[in-house]
């Protein structure tokens, strides 16, 4: 099977800088190399994605807790509960941050 593929004269002298560069003198070699480095970084940009994703809900549970700690010395024995799933003031606070979240 015969590939032909045509190359814009820019990309043709960006390949021919980046065969000088790397010490390359087959064409078809070059373009190989190009290919493989143009498909791994889209897999690594991918990665980078999620990995900013991540990084951005782990960020939100971080100001999430810094905000409850907060709220929690502001209420400090406000209502004399020592279970924290019976403070009124505990649940009206996570309503809050959960609706904040939603917006």
């Amino acid at each position: 099977m015969k590939r032909h593929i045509r190359i814009t004269e820019n990309n043709n002298k960006l390949i021919l800088m980046f065969m000088e560069k790397n010490k390359i003198n087959n064409y078809t070699q070059a373009i190989n190399e190009l290919l493989e480095i143009a498909l791994l970084s889209i897999e690594k940009n991918k990665e980078i994605d999620l990995l900013l994703k991540l990084s951005k809900r782990s960020l939100a549970k971080t100001d999430y807790l810094i905000n409850l700690l907060e709220q929690i010395y502001s209420d400090f024995n406000l209502d004399d509960i020592t279970d924290p799933r019976k403070s009124i003031s505990l649940k009206k606070f996570k309503e809050r941050i959960n609706r904040s979240e939603d917006d």
